[in-house]
């Protein structure tokens, strides 16, 4: 799932690129964590309905195993964080 979402987004300079070259200047870049605590119960939800409309190409055992694979993960480390990078990017209008 990681490597079809990188396959179907822009890379960060891509997108600097084109803020540059639609005429935009000082183009800032602020790299933030997420932090954020997870649910596994709406983590399994978010899991399945991103798989089912996004993912087209996983199959239903595939999605299971994940979901059974996502559940162990999160028992074990007890409390759930998402570390995820949110990138912020700033830009001036000469």
């Amino acid at each position: 799932m990681a490597a079809a979402d990188e396959a179907r987004l822009p890379r960060i300079d891509t997108i600097v690129e084109w803020l540059e070259e639609a005429g935009l200047a000082d183009v800032q870049v602020e790299r933030h964590l997420r932090n954020k605590r997870l649910d596994p119960d709406e983590q399994e939800q978010e899991l399945r309905t991103e798989a089912r409309y996004r993912y087209l190409f996983l199959t239903d055992d595939e999605i299971e195993t994940a979901v059974e694979r996502m559940r162990r993960g999160a028992a074990a480390a007890g409390e759930w964080i998402d570390p995820r990078p949110t990138y912020v990017m700033v830009a001036v209008k000469p």
